[in-house]
């Protein structure tokens, strides 16, 4: 048998010939009668060729982008789009056209957050007005209960024979002690300060300045104070009635003892510099009612590490500073004697209510803020996605155009969640090598969600889930362990997940507010990420430039409580204190908890040799 090749509809074939066809041989192919005997065929020939490469080419392509949905559909139940800016950021995306400036004057924050399975692609970040965020921040208008709920002089509290301590009625679970606490939620804020840096004296001094011009006041100025955000918050739950009667009792008195709604927990390095501590304590005094600050360089919640609130290894770590002297603030503060004790109280009560009332533990780092928005939402989610049914109201669906959840999936309760921003501002302060404005320096837009940033992550836990029960991650490992990860994946690593369905809700990318976080890229920077030698941006433009200063005019404050002065004069100390700072942040890296990295290293060698190139150079030998 013999084979020839033909053409057909512009198809390459090959066949079969017997040895006769009709009734005569195949006629034997000789040496001078090539294969394809007309240019004209030799030229189809390579015409189908490439037509069939291309289409090879373009079968793989397709090919490869639907095993890509298909895998990403199934780590979430079918239900799951994964973000379609999961890409490294650029410089084009870090720039903030025009249209956004004229966006970003009509701010608005959307009614609710959304779970990783649903998370807003960057288009959606700014597309409305701030109606909303100007109402929130209307101090003149809006009465708070800051003023009230300050815990003032708690002696020996006992529920039942304390009429000045206000304590909502338990919530409905098997676990359920009645331990004295006022809230169905416990909310700790954990920011590490100088740990294991204590001697590095020119650092700490600016990162002193960072706390107090950015971390600060966005905590400060948390919008769970105001008497009506309250009242929101609780609106549909069993304890509206209870939280009404409660805010009008302490309209009218000034005695009334209530926890706070959210403890803020400074850890520092016990052997740092007396005077730093001294600064520290008067930069908090504002916020005394609800900041700890202890000698501590053991860290809980929010990590790889397990142990935090819930198993009662955070507690206790702050019980014993109380018993071992390890306490700086309130008690070091002087100007209330009996604050340091109450505060005591307070974190007593809160070490032994652990089991039976919903944890968040939140983490924020000196030089970072958070939205004043952001405590509220992250309760208002705990409220209706930890809390018991017969506590709570909500009806939860994925989205609020939704109609296809199942009334199982509508009542459904986590066992856990996480939560972590999605879009960011990141501010590089001026400098003496840097400073294109003449103001407090550079602010970029991160709108996409790459990975979970540290900044506001949040873990909660619902009564009756234990410490070990909750998977801990790196923060970069949060998103593709929790929302990524396929089904199959999850059975076969033993991954029960935290009783969503989809298992990719275990996490909640916080989209409301929009722009959830605030990060401070200086020369303090551990890790000098988006930063390069002398303090100089990754991401500086002529765009973003314009971007920055809009942002400047109002913008940071109303979110974040961050003044453009007090950012400008933090970052004037930080230029005058520029070298000493950046020596100590060299002779702070590679300790223990922070980041160990060459590059960092490099950076800031490279702003010391400019710094002395500038000043003419090193003498050798002089008299």
């Amino acid at each position: 048998m013999q084979l020839t090749c033909t053409t057909m509809d512009n198809r390459l074939r090959y066949r079969s010939t017997p040895p006769a066809v009709r009734g005569a041989a195949a006629p034997p192919m000789s040496r001078e009668a090539p294969l394809f005997s007309s240019a004209k065929t030799t030229k189809r020939f390579v015409s189908v060729l490439t037509a069939l490469l291309a289409i090879s080419l373009l079968t793989t392509l397709c090919a490869s982008v639907y095993l890509h949905r298909h895998i990403s559909s199934n780590a979430a139940g079918n239900h799951f789009h994964r973000p379609n800016n999961i890409v490294e950021n650029t410089e084009e995306e870090a720039a903030a056209p025009n249209k956004l400036l004229k966006d970003l004057e009509h701010f608005q924050q959307p009614q609710r957050s959304r779970p990783a399975a649903v998370a807003p692609t960057k288009e959606k970040i700014l597309e409305t007005s701030n109606n909303n965020s100007n109402n929130n921040n209307n101090t003149n208008t809006v009465s708070t209960i800051s003023h009230y709920l300050r815990q003032p002089k708690i002696q020996q509290v006992v529920q039942s024979s304390n009429g000045n301590y206000i304590q909502l009625s338990p919530a409905n679970n098997d676990t359920s002690n009645d331990r004295p606490w006022s809230w169905p939620i416990i909310h700790t804020v954990s920011t590490r300060f100088m740990q294991n840096q204590g001697t590095l004296q020119n650092l700490a001094r600016s990162r002193l300045k960072l706390l107090e011009a950015v971390c600060l006041p966005s905590l400060q100025h948390q919008s769970i104070f105001f008497q009506n955000k309250l009242l929101e918050l609780y609106e549909n739950t069993k304890w509206k009635d209870e939280v009404s009667s409660m805010v009008q009792r302490a309209s009218n008195s000034s005695s009334l003892v209530v926890d706070p709604m959210f403890l803020w927990i400074i850890k520092v390095d016990p052997d740092i510099d007396k005077q730093i501590l001294k600064e520290l304590n008067e930069i908090l005094e504002p916020v005394k009612h609800f900041t700890l600050v202890v000698g501590s360089n053991n860290n809980f919640g929010v990590g790889v590490k397990n142990g935090g609130w819930r198993d009662g290894q955070a507690g206790q770590d702050l019980l014993d500073a109380f018993q071992d002297d390890r306490v700086y603030f309130p008690e070091l503060a002087g100007h209330d004697e009996n604050l340091g004790s109450n505060m005591h109280q307070i974190i007593r009560r809160a070490y032994e209510a652990r089991d039976d009332r919903v944890v968040l533990e939140t983490r924020l780092d000196a030089d970072d803020a958070i939205n004043v928005e952001y405590i509220t939402q992250l309760q208002r989610m705990a409220l209706k996605n930890l809390i018991d049914a017969k506590d709570s109201k909500f009806i939860r669906k994925r989205n609020d155009d939704d109609d296809d959840s199942t009334p199982e999936q509508a009542i459904q309760k986590a066992k856990w969640i996480y939560w972590c921003a999605q879009a960011h501002l990141e501010w590089n302060p001026s400098s003496p090598f840097y400073n294109p404005n003449n103001d407090a320096g550079l602010v970029t837009l991160f709108g996409r969600f790459n990975y979970c940033i540290t900044p506001g992550l949040t873990i909660g836990y619902a009564v009756g889930t234990e410490e070990k029960d909750v998977p801990h991650h790196e923060h970069t490992q949060i998103y593709p362990e929790i929302a990524l990860k396929s089904d199959r994946q999850r059975k076969k690593d033993g991954d029960v997940g935290c009783g969503f369905t989809p298992a990719s809700e275990c996490l909640w990318i916080v989209d409301n507010p929009k722009i959830s976080a605030f990060r401070s890229r200086s020369m303090t920077s551990a890790g000098m990420f988006n930063i390069e030698a002398a303090g100089v941006p990754s991401n500086g433009n002529s765009r973003n430039l314009a971007y920055s200063k809009n942002l400047w005019q109002g913008n940071i404050q109303k979110w974040f409580g961050i003044s453009s002065e007090k950012a400008k004069e933090a970052a004037e100390f930080m230029g005058s204190n520029y070298i000493n700072t950046v020596r100590d942040n060299m002779r702070g890296q590679c300790t223990h908890g922070h980041s160990c990295k060459i590059s960092s290293v490099e950076k800031l060698q490279r702003t010391i040799d400019l710094s002395e190139e500038g000043d003419g150079g090193i003498e050798i030998g002089s008299n």
